[in-house]
């Protein structure tokens, strides 16, 4: 997907594309600050260059073979008004879940199911996927509940993990 943003810091106009715009859009935000959406087109890094080319002469920094930031100028604004939408696509789902990024989950595990080589199993997936903190957190709340699998015979949960 192309994308065309108005950065609200500078006036400048990026001309960008990417496979997963919701992420992008983040990245951009925290880097660049706020911005106004402007136009998206289906289309790849060869349409993106082709862009850079027909813009060329309003780019923002001249000293380099590569710019994406552009001068506001007429040209581009009545380009991506004939050629764009603003249909944002929906967020994708997160790779490593399969659950869309952003939000919370709870992994619930019924009591009669669960036993001491499962939590095992988890703890070691904790010790493969994760990191520092995150990765020690998740191993002492199944050590947590491995513990309550002697008492408790209700559902229960492991370990609520904020998306990135």
């Amino acid at each position: 997907m192309i994308y065309f943003i108005l950065s609200k810091q500078t006036g400048y106009i990026k001309i960008g594309s990417t496979n997963d715009l919701h992420h992008r859009f983040a990245q951009i935000r925290s880097t660049d600050g706020a911005f106004d959406v402007l136009g998206l087109m289906d289309g790849y890094m060869t349409e993106e260059q082709v862009l850079h080319k027909q813009f060329w002469e309003w780019r923002t920094v001249k000293n380099v073979n590569v710019c994406e930031w552009y001068h506001d100028n007429t040209s581009l604004r009545d380009y991506i008004e004939l050629n764009t939408h603003l249909n944002m696509p929906e967020k994708k789902p997160s790779v490593r879940t399969g659950r869309p990024r952003g939000k919370k989950f709870e992994t619930y595990l019924p009591q009669t199911a669960c036993t001491a080589e499962m939590y095992d199993a988890i703890k070691a997936l904790a010790d493969d996927q994760f990191e520092g903190n995150i990765g020690a957190a998740i191993r002492a709340s199944v050590q947590e509940k491995l513990d309550q699998t002697k008492k408790d015979s209700e559902p229960i949960t492991l370990m609520q993990v904020p998306y990135r």
